[in-house]
């Protein structure tokens, strides 16, 4: 063997085959100058360039949207709205005339001044918007010269794609069917190109912090992505026994597959229902085949994306009408438009605030936006006589807006039924639990509503006070951290002692390690990728949910996650085979 690396784990599984490594390219260099004359001729070509970058952004846009999610996509609607602003244009237009250069030196000095102008500022949100304005200056430079980049979409069959770092944007635009596993320099156990590759199920090695260049295209390469090893060039005994390991993987598959007709219970027949996370209704062929036994959260914002108004109420209607049918009679929770923060729309206005992660989105821009607000909630009340309809409100943090919330259900149905529409029997109010303020006040959110759904993506950021996309404080966005599981184990606690069930929606019903302690704090619902359902009903069939209560106990009194990591892993070393 070359070398052994060591990375952070990932996504699980085993893979083997052929490094395909991705080193950043940058467009040709140009720098003319150009006289008077020819200021109108530079004009008319960065013109046609910006119509050929619209064009695709906005097919760029419609792909990340339907292969990762509606957040990601909004990435690239951002970027258009820069392309297209006048301010830009016009800024560009000032430097050609104003210095008689040619359009892409002209590019490249606009861009350069934004991009550092953001860079610059203190909040690391908007300093991080610099990569996006160099990602759309790299592409308006790419087209000026007539070549394309170096991208992910044509990685050979058996690759393991090896890079400093994905965007969202490369992981949906590389051909996934030829994509064995993924080592990234960068990046951590949270990051969206880690969450990316755990819900399509391909094994990841993150954050090895050894430079791309150590390894080479053509090179063999096996990774672990359970434990974050990564091999380079292995010899044929280390090759024998991870393919064995493969072998036992694919068995695992076999054996996984049998189980989809199965309900989540526990040995002591406990019921955990498997839920699954959609995005779109194209998802649900999906959530059925591997027997999901309902859609515990459906991210309605992929409605909304890549658009210049929101979506109609008869076009929101067809689709809940389509994915409540084809899931009937089992639950569909929808949650209500989660727009703001790193998920901007812009029909809502492109205002920058100084922390969007604790600004205007959620519940708290939804109820600014009556209008939006009202149009979709008419859409789902008419949607619910054709199945099993929860509808969720997102980043609630205290009663008073829940109360708020639910007073425009009642208006819609109302409104609805005096116009003679059949607006179904039944639907369940939720509140989704992702800051530490509706956690604490778990026990009047739940007095005031049918279910809780808590997104632990959020809840384990705002508690640690950790960035989960930064992998500077990796380290410290910890879904084992014990203030965490106090909130959690609060959270079903009160949920409960309410007379409401209580589920999980965020990235840690998807930890293996985590489900046991879930399962023992007395969870009713785990909704995770389709990808992981099979994985999740197999570890829920093998608890004992009574005997897991002892264990959460001495959990939730030890000091530290490294603590409450290292005692859960000698509790189930033997269970968690992944």
């Amino acid at each position: 063997m070359k070398a052994r690396i060591r990375g952070v784990p990932g996504s699980p599984g085993i893979a083997a085959g052929r490094a395909w490594v991705v080193s950043g390219s940058e467009p040709p260099k140009r720098t003319r100058r150009i006289s008077p004359e020819q200021v109108e001729s530079e004009w008319s070509a960065f013109n046609a360039c910006v119509e050929v970058c619209e064009q695709q952004l906005e097919r760029v846009s419609s792909r990340v949207l339907e292969s990762v999610g509606p957040a990601e996509a909004s990435i690239f609607e951002a970027q258009k709205m820069m392309l297209l602003d006048p301010a830009f244009k016009r800024s560009v237009r000032e430097s050609i005339a104003r210095e008689l250069i040619g359009v892409e030196t002209a590019v490249r000095q606009v861009t350069d001044e934004i991009a550092g102008t953001l860079s610059r500022l203190t909040d690391p949100y908007l300093a991080a918007r610099a990569t996006d304005v160099r990602d759309l200056a790299r592409r308006i430079l790419f087209t000026l010269s007539g070549q394309e980049p170096a991208g992910l979409a044509n990685v050979p069959p058996g690759s393991i794609v090896v890079a400093e770092d994905l965007t969202p944007s490369d992981s949906a635009l590389m051909d996934k069917k030829n994509v064995l596993g993924i080592v990234l320099e960068l990046g951590g156990a949270a990051s969206h190109a880690t969450i990316i590759a755990r819900s399509l199920g391909i094994p990841a090695v993150v954050g090895t912090k050894i430079p791309v260049r150590s390894i080479h295209s053509g090179e063999t390469l096996a990774i672990d992505g359970a434990s974050g090893e990564v091999y380079v060039d292995p010899s044929e005994e280390e090759l024998s026994e991870l393919a064995s390991s493969i072998d036992v993987e694919r068995y695992r598959s076999v054996r996984l597959w049998s189980l989809r007709n199965l309900p989540g219970l526990t040995i002591d027949n406990r019921p955990i229902k498997i839920a699954a996370n959609i995005h779109s209704a194209k998802d649900i062929p999906e959530v059925l085949e591997v027997g999901a036994e309902a859609v515990g959260l459906f991210r309605t914002e992929y409605l909304f994306s890549g658009r210049a108004c929101p979506p109609s109420e008869d076009e929101q209607f067809e689709v809940y009408r389509s994915v409540l049918g084809q899931m009937n009679p089992k639950p569909v929770i929808i949650r209500m438009l989660d727009a703001g923060g790193d998920k901007q729309l812009p029909f809502f206005g492109n205002s920058l605030e100084r922390n969007p992660a604790l600004g205007l989105r959620g519940i708290r821009l939804l109820l600014r936006e009556q209008k939006v607000l009202n149009t979709q909630m008419r859409a789902l009340v008419r949607a619910a006589c054709y199945g099993n309809l929860g509808i969720m409100f997102p980043f609630v943090s205290g009663v008073e807006q829940l109360r708020v919330a639910k007073s425009c259900y009642v208006r819609a149905k109302e409104e609805l039924e005096r116009d003679g529409v059949h607006t179904g029997s039944r639907v369940d109010i939720g509140a989704m639990i992702e800051v530490p303020s509706a956690a604490l006040m778990a026990s009047a959110l739940a007095r005031e509503c049918d279910f809780l759904s808590i997104g632990t993506n959020d809840l384990i950021q705002y508690t640690c006070a950790a960035d989960r996309d930064s992998p500077d404080v990796a380290e410290h966005y910890d879904p084992f951290h014990p203030a965490v599981l106090h909130l959690v184990e609060r959270v079903i606690r009160s949920g409960h002692k309410a007379g409401v069930w209580v589920g999980v929606c965020g990235e840690m019903a998807q930890i293996s390690l985590a489900v046991p302690v879930l399962v023992g704090m007395g969870v009713d619902e785990l909704s995770v990728s389709s990808a992981r359902v099979l994985h999740t009903k197999d570890l829920v069939r093998q608890l004992w949910a009574d005997a897991l209560r002892v264990t959460v106990e001495h959990a939730l009194n030890l000091a530290t996650a490294v603590e409450v990591k290292e005692f859960l892993e000698e509790q189930f070393s033997g269970l968690l085979g992944e």
